[in-house]
């Protein structure tokens, strides 16, 4: 949690999960977290910065948003459109597409 406490946004996030293992799958990850926390996974939104990001919320039936610039990978545009992410240029606007203001 210290990026979001460092930007003031850490309000608008139930939680930050990354990888400790290289070989850790995210759409694992992230049903393993909605099941602990009893979420429906219709109001989950992900936040990511890649293709992969937005694949795992689609897999367990999250909403995802992928902010631009974020990423070293460029996006495949194929799997952008068969994914259909919010996309957001900002972690600011992805908050707002989240629910939130962004302040």
């Amino acid at each position: 949690m210290h990026f979001v406490q460092k930007y003031g946004i850490a309000k608008w996030f139930n939680g930050i999960r990354g990888r400790t293992r290289p070989d850790q799958e995210k759409p694992m990850m992230l049903a393993e977290l909605i099941m602990q926390r009893s979420l429906n996974p219709t109001r989950v939104v992900h936040i990511g910065d890649s293709l992969e990001d937005a694949a795992a919320a689609s897999a367990v039936g999250a909403i995802s948003v992928l902010v631009t610039g974020a990423s070293l990978q460029p996006p495949d545009r194929v799997m952008l459109k068969q994914l259909q992410p919010f996309v957001a240029s900002s972690l600011k606007q992805a908050l707002q597409y989240a629910g939130g203001d962004g302040d």
